[in-house]
C-alpha cells in the first residue's frame, strides 16, 4: 500500500481527473463560398476570380489527409485515456499500477501534442500554398515575356529577310535566324507546361479541379533581414519547433517512467539510465541540427538579397539605356526595333527582380515559421 500511495503521488495530476477528457474534432470548412472557375464579362472576356492564400488554405485544410488523420488520432487518444485510467483504477498489483501509469503518461503526451501538430500542419500547408502561388505567377510572367520575345524575333526575322534581298547577309545567316525563330515557337510549349504544372500542384493541394484557373494574390513585401533579429529568432524557433517539442516530451515521459518503475522488483535501472541519456543526446542533436538548418536558410536569404541588389543595379542601367534609345528614336538615330528590344530587356529584368523578391518572401516565411 505504501508503494501504491507513492506511485499515485508521483503521477501527473491530470492522470487522475476521474473522468473523460472532452475533445472537439476540428472541422475546417471554407469561410463563405468562392468560385474557382473563370467568369466572362459583358464583352465575353475571361475574368479570373482572385484567390488569396487564406482562402486556398481553407480548401487545403478541408482536403488534407494528414489533417484528417491527425484529428482522428487526437480523438482516439482521448478515447484511449478513459480506458487506460480505468485500467489504473482496477490495478491489483504494484506492477500493473506502474504499467498503467506509464501508459497514461505517454497517452497524455500524445494529447498535449495534438494541437501543436495540427497548427504545424496548417502552417506547412500555408508555406506550400504560398510557394505554389509564387510558382504560378512566375510561370505566367515568363510566358507573357516569352510571347514578347517571339514578337521581337519575328520582327528581326523580317528585317533579316530585307537584308538578305539587299545582299547585306548571306542565305546561311538568314536560314540560321529562321531556324532559331522556329525553335523559339516550339519552346513556347515548355513555358505553357510550367504554368500547367504550377496550377496542378496548387489545385491538388486544395482538392479542386486541375482545370480551374484563378488569380493568386500574395503579399510578400520585400525588406532585407536584420542579422541580430535573425539570430534571436533561431533560438526562439528552436524552442518552438515541433520536432524539438516532441523530443522534450518524450524525455519527460522516459524520466517519469524511470522514476516510477523503481517500484517494480525486476526493473533494469541501468538500461533505463542509458535510454534516458540517449534521449538527452538525441534532443541536443536535434536542436543543434535545427539551428544549423535555420542558419543555412538565413544564409540563402542573404544571398538572395545580394542577388536582388545586383538585379536592381542592372535594372537601373537598363532603364537609363532605354531612355537614351528612346531619345535616339525621336532624333532618327535609332530604329523602332532597337527601342522595342531595349524595352523588352527592361521588362525582362523587372520580372526577374519581382520573381527574386517573391522567392525571398517565400523563404522569409519559411524562416519565420521555422520550417527547415
Amino acid at each position: 500500500m505504501l508503494a501504491a500511495a507513492a506511485i499515485t503521488a508521483a503521477a501527473p495530476r491530470s492522470a487522475f481527473a476521474g473522468g473523460r477528457i472532452t475533445y472537439s474534432a476540428s472541422v475546417y470548412s471554407p469561410a463563405g463560398t468562392v468560385s474557382l472557375d473563370e467568369d466572362l464579362n459583358e464583352e465575353g472576356e475571361v475574368i479570373r476570380n482572385k484567390l488569396t492564400v487564406d482562402k486556398a488554405l481553407d480548401y487545403a485544410l478541408q482536403n488534407s489527409g494528414d489533417v484528417k488523420r491527425g484529428d482522428e488520432d487526437a480523438y482516439l487518444a482521448v478515447e484511449k485515456h478513459h480506458t487506460l485510467y480505468q485500467a489504473f483504477t482496477e490495478s491489483m498489483s504494484t506492477d500493473s499500477m506502474v504499467s498503467a501509469l506509464v501508459a497514461l503518461t505517454r497517452n497524455e503526451m500524445e494529447q498535449s501534442m495534438a494541437y501543436p501538430e495540427r497548427e504545424d500542419q496548417k502552417e506547412a500547408l500555408r508555406a506550400s500554398i504560398t510557394r505554389y502561388f509564387q510558382a504560378v505567377l512566375s510561370a505566367e510572367r515568363a510566358l507573357a515575356l516569352y510571347d514578347e520575345k517571339i514578337e521581337l524575333d519575328k520582327k528581326e526575322l523580317a528585317i533579316n529577310e530585307v537584308k538578305l534581298r539587299l545582299g547585306q547577309i548571306s542565305q546561311a545567316d538568314f536560314d540560321s535566324a529562321k531556324t532559331a525563330y522556329g525553335k523559339s515557337l516550339s519552346e513556347r510549349k515548355t513555358r505553357e507546361k510550367a504554368i500547367e504544372d504550377a496550377y496542378k500542384n496548387l489545385s491538388d493541394i486544395m482538392g479542386v479541379s486541375r482545370q480551374s484557373r484563378y488569380e493568386p494574390v500574395i503579399d510578400l513585401p520585400y525588406s532585407p533581414f536584420n542579422m541580430e533579429t535573425a539570430k534571436a529568432h533561431i533560438e526562439t524557433a528552436a524552442d518552438a519547433s515541433l520536432s524539438v517539442k516532441k523530443a522534450e516530451e518524450n524525455l519527460k515521459v522516459l524520466d517519469y517512467q524511470r522514476r516510477i518503475n523503481i517500484y517494480k522488483d525486476d526493473y533494469d535501472i541501468e538500461s533505463a539510465d542509458i535510454e534516458l541519456e540517449r534521449a538527452k543526446r538525441d534532443l541536443a542533436d536535434l536542436r543543434d541540427k535545427f539551428k544549423d538548418d535555420m542558419t543555412a536558410l538565413y544564409d540563402e536569404i542573404k544571398e538572395e538579397e545580394r542577388s536582388i541588389g545586383l538585379l536592381e543595379a542592372d535594372l537601373a542601367e537598363k532603364e537609363k539605356a532605354l531612355e537614351i534609345t528612346r531619345t535616339k528614336l525621336k532624333l532618327g538615330k535609332a530604329s523602332q526595333f532597337e527601342a522595342d528590344k531595349a524595352e523588352y530587356e527592361v521588362k525582362s529584368l523587372r520580372a526577374d527582380l519581382q520573381n527574386k523578391k517573391e522567392e525571398h518572401g517565400v523563404d522569409v516565411l519559411r524562416f519565420k515559421q521555422g520550417r527547415v
